[in-house]
């Protein structure tokens, strides 16, 4: 018996599939870098407890130190399951402090950032708000603020269930990418947004993760228009 050949549309349908499915996995995103240990919270280069090979971070906070406490629920905001949650310390910030951590590619891939991750709870007394700032090639863009952050009780547990912060929009910056031998750095300060009249108490910040993805090759959409070139050519020979 002779074999006849698949449908046109399901031939069609694979092909395109096939080269989405390419762009697809190479855009998953991934982790670039967490904290939720904060091991070396003495100094004022804190480096992350994990970090995408390819990647370096370098870092500053003018912040209180360490707070003797950690984030209970075992998540990076609440995206993220498998933070540490019995570590000793988070890092501790107040009146104004601000601390900032400068990521440089040279992974040989270029990526663009996604999302950012914490988890962050507010001492009675204390500065009520954080807004994260992103600096790239001398510009810097207040990419997200959270305000009027309530006291919810904490004064200085152990172990406390923080507020989960998620950051999944970071359009406001004009320029998320991180190509290949490219920095890009990430900031975090606390302000006050008016409603305090005690700014002194310490808040803790823990379970921070910032993901990205990688940028897809142009090859890979070369790939996809020549799939679609091949079946517009398998089209017109069929009529």
């Amino acid at each position: 018996m002779k074999n006849n050949p698949p449908p046109l549309k399901k031939l069609i349908s694979a092909v395109a599939l096939f080269g989405l499915a390419g762009l697809f996995n190479s855009a998953n995103a991934t982790t670039i870098a967490s904290w939720d240990v904060w091991t070396d919270i003495g100094t004022s280069d804190i480096g992350p407890d994990t970090l995408l090979s390819g990647f370096s971070v370098s870092g500053s906070h003018n912040g209180a130190g360490g707070r003797n406490t950690t984030s209970s629920d075992g998540t990076f905001g609440t995206a993220f399951s498998g933070a540490s949650t019995t570590e000793t310390f988070s890092l501790g910030l107040n009146s104004t402090d601000a601390m900032a951590w400068t990521f440089t590619n040279n992974s040989g891939t270029d990526y663009v950032f996604d999302s950012v991750h914490f988890d962050y709870e507010r001492r009675d007394g204390s500065n009520d708000g954080i807004r994260l700032e992103i600096t790239k090639g001398g510009t810097t863009t207040a990419v997200a603020s959270f305000t009027n952050i309530a006291y919810n009780g904490y004064t200085s547990e152990a172990s406390y269930d923080m507020g989960d912060f998620d950051i999944t929009d970071l359009s406001a910056a004009p320029d998320v990418t991180i190509a290949n031998g490219e920095s890009v750095t990430f900031g975090f300060i606390v302000f006050d947004s008016g409603v305090n009249t005690s700014k002194n108490n310490t808040n803790p910040f823990d379970n921070l993760m910032i993901t990205g993805s990688v940028v897809p090759e142009p090859s890979s959409f070369a790939l996809i228009a020549g799939c679609f070139g091949l079946t517009c050519v398998m089209l017109r020979r069929r009529k």
